[in-house]
């Protein structure tokens, strides 16, 4: 599901240092490749709410 909580769960992703691909629990879970970057993050393309 994607809401329009994506911008604040890219603020949230921004504290984290991405070192290879980080795994958060935002809402739901969201993994972001460093292929990806914190720039695609508020896109629905990196962010995956896996259930």
């Amino acid at each position: 599901m994607h809401t329009t909580s994506q911008k604040k769960a890219s603020k949230n992703l921004k504290k984290f240092k991405v070192k290879g691909n980080v795994t958060t629990t935002a809402h739901g879970q969201i993994t972001i490749n460093e292929e990806s970057g914190l720039e695609q993050v508020g896109s629905s393309t990196t962010i995956d709410s896996m259930q």
